[in-house]
């Protein structure tokens, strides 16, 4: 059995993490997906049980050039990120930054 370690802050998950767990799951007989804090990225956003929460079955994408980083940006200024991430994700970013 080949297990495999995919750690990331994961603040928010978008499609292309997801796009990631789903080609592993394909690969390895179990992955394991660890939401952890990244000191070096300043304090998160979502709370860990807020980011484990978010982690939802994967789905194919293309966009795996997304950071969070800028997802949380974009959602900052009341942009639309509902094609970067799932749609509970887009829920919790629009209830966190209050827009709509």
């Amino acid at each position: 059995m080949t297990v495999v370690l995919y750690p990331g802050s994961f603040d928010p998950v978008h499609n292309g993490h997801l796009e990631i767990v789903e080609i592993a799951a394909r690969l390895f007989d179990e992955v394991v997906v660890a939401a952890m804090r990244n000191p070096q990225k300043g304090e998160p956003l979502f709370s860990l049980t807020e980011r484990k929460a978010m982690l939802v079955i994967p789905s194919a994408s293309s966009r795996s050039f997304i950071a969070s980083k800028l997802i949380r940006e974009i959602a900052r200024f009341g942009g639309d990120v509902a094609s970067m991430v799932p749609e509970p994700v887009a829920k919790r970013l629009r209830d966190k930054y209050g827009t709509p």
